[in-house]
């Protein structure tokens, strides 16, 4: 019994949709890293001064 290979194939727009949500989710997933990074030592700093 063969399936058929279009219940498996996923189309070229599909595959693309879904790498441009993983780099998309992974690049605010860094910038939010980055930020909190930022926020945290400013908090150290205003922290330090007092």
């Amino acid at each position: 019994m063969r399936t058929a290979v279009a219940d498996t194939y996923i189309t070229i727009q599909a595959r693309l949709a879904l790498w441009l949500i993983i780099a998309v989710g992974a690049a605010l997933l860094g910038a939010g890293t980055a930020y909190q990074a930022y926020a945290l030592d400013k908090q150290w700093e205003r922290d330090a001064r007092v």
